[in-house]
């Protein structure tokens, strides 16, 4: 048998580098238990030596290390397969992150039981839209018909319809929508810029609020309103007024523009339930603002999705002297509500860890904190039939979803 030359040398390491080493050894050991010690084990049955034998001194660390030719070769060898590893590692966590990227960018946590299905009610047509939310029942507007309120009962077992006498001689455009703030009816009129208001005790119709012509609007109390309205050189801007049109407030600097200020502004104006909190959600991108009632803004928020610039294109009309969208916009934010706790978006766009198909068999609700405009959670919304909803509220646990000529209860697993 030939004798293998071997070279033998002592790694010596003052202190206090040598309580450094040992400590960091410790550390790693204790971190990656299931890495370190079988790599250990590995390395010195394949090397044929004890590699660290540490012994720590007052004033020194000494490491006994075994050097031969065949050995640093072996050595190379595993160096070179643990720098492939680690590539492999990082390939793979670049395609990862690229495929990532690919997608919507965001995941959604989706507790189970959050929403509990209840009755359905035929409303025999598909006009209905959710006028108000009260503590016993919910006032129901028809947008073939300004002249009458419905109103159910959250059992949907009790029914009833008011009528509304506006005035003989009182144009009412097609546009107009009916908002129930009991004990009122107010119908608001964007396009003839007026606010009416009818009593349900002595049904007498108020004189008109004048305006300027508005695309949303929200009542606060019998005489002021806040309402989003269109300033041609500024685009759209927040208005608050108290009663007469000659004490507006306008502020133009809320809605942030992104190129144009139309459709790059363009959104909903939304109250909570005590109505000490107004939000306002743009419709193509992630970003959202809530004001107290004298327009000042509590916090600027984001919605979990990643789309913070609007994907509209729009185009001039020259023989009008007008703008219009040049092809369809990605929408982001299609709806929302809110009730005291919470805010409820019907988000247009499906996170990573979704199947791709969930907007075929329900509408995405993310859920943010009202105080904070944090995300909390998510849950589905179900089509009924095929057909999701073209309008939904919430009041205190209760969801109210109006589907086509359909109207469903559902309770809320959250407070």
């Amino acid at each position: 048998m030939s004798m293998m030359t071997m070279k033998f040398a002592i790694l010596t390491i003052p202190v206090p580098y040598a309580h450094l080493m040992v400590l960091l050894l410790q550390a790693v050991r204790q971190a990656l238990p299931f890495l370190m010690t079988p790599v250990t084990v590995l390395l010195a049955q394949y090397l044929g030596a004890q590699f660290f034998q540490i012994k720590v001194y007052r004033d020194h660390l000494t490491i006994p290390v075994i050097f031969h030719f065949v050995m640093i070769r072996r050595l190379q060898g595993l160096l070179y397969c643990l720098l492939i590893a680690i590539g492999l590692v990082a390939a793979l966590y670049w395609v990862s992150n690229t495929t990532k990227q690919s997608e919507n960018g965001f995941i959604r946590l989706l507790p189970s039981h959050l929403l509990v299905p209840g009755d359905t009610k035929n409303l025999q047509f598909n006009s209905y839209y959710i006028a108000g939310l009260t503590k016993d029942s919910i006032y129901l507007g028809n947008r073939s018909n300004p002249y009458i309120v419905k109103s159910v009962s959250y059992d949907l077992k009790k029914e009833t319809v008011r009528a509304c006498n506006w005035g003989d001689t009182v144009k009412i455009s097609r546009a107009s929508v009916i908002s129930v703030d009991s004990p009122y009816i107010n119908l608001n009129d964007g396009v003839l810029g007026r606010r009416m208001e009818l009593s349900f005790s002595n049904k007498r119709v108020d004189l008109p609020l004048r305006t300027a012509p508005f695309t949303d609007l929200i009542n606060l109390d019998k005489s002021t309103m806040i309402y989003r309205a269109i300033i041609s050189v500024r685009g759209n801007v927040i208005v608050k007024q108290k009663e007469t049109f000659q004490s507006a407030k306008v502020d133009t600097s809320l809605l942030i523009k992104q190129g144009e200020g139309i459709f790059s502004t363009d959104g909903m104006l939304i109250k909570s339930q005590a109505k000490n909190n107004l939000f306002y959600f743009y419709y193509y991108r992630n970003q959202f603002f809530c004001l107290d009632t004298n327009l000042a803004v509590k916090y600027r928020g984001k919605t979990i999705d990643t789309i913070s610039h609007a994907h509209i294109t729009v185009a001039p009309i020259k023989s009008e002297g007008k703008i219009t969208m040049s092809s369809p916009p990605l929408i982001v934010n299609r709806a929302a509500c809110a009730n005291n706790n919470y805010i409820f978006v019907n988000s247009a766009l499906t996170a990573n860890n979704e199947p791709a198909n969930v907007t075929g068999y329900a509408q995405i609700i993310d859920v943010y904190n009202i105080k904070t405009g944090k995300y909390k959670f998510s849950f589905y919304l179900p089509k009924l039939g095929g057909k999701k909803t073209s309008d939904f509220k919430v009041y205190q646990n209760r969801l109210v979803a109006i589907y086509d000529r359909y109207l469903t209860i559902y309770k809320l697993n959250f407070n």
